[in-house]
């Protein structure tokens, strides 16, 4: 209970992109920086994309590696924090699926039911 608390506190958290180098997206947090491993959204457009915390820069700052093309990531766009690291669905639900790096899965012709099944980070 605990851990869903922390991350229903922490997903209200923001950063501002401060540069975009490839898949490489640098961000700066007033508020405390995001734990290594810690994925965080960020909407460009019609999509989202999720960045997955790599290195602390300094106490503002971090790299973060994008899970999707970078393209219409620009300075000044805002980054919410997620709490927690980047998940794929496991269980016998899942075997036999496509799922891209972010665990979301990439066939639409079936729901995916993941009762009596977890959650891998």
């Amino acid at each position: 209970m605990a851990a869903a608390e922390n991350a229903r506190k922490l997903s209200g958290s923001v950063g501002h992109i401060t540069a975009v180098r490839g898949s490489v997206v640098k961000v700066w947090f007033s508020d405390g920086l995001p734990a290594i491993n810690e994925a965080v959204k960020v909407s460009a457009g019609k999509r989202t994309v999720i960045l997955e915390v790599a290195h602390h820069v300094d106490p503002h700052t971090v790299r973060m590696i994008a899970m999707a093309p970078t393209e219409g990531l620009v300075r000044g766009l805002t980054v919410r924090r997620t709490g927690r690291p980047i998940t794929v669905a496991v269980g016998p639900s899942a075997l036999g699926r496509l799922f891209n790096v972010s665990g979301f899965g990439n066939e639409v012709l079936w729901a995916l039911d993941m009762r009596g099944s977890g959650q891998y980070s």
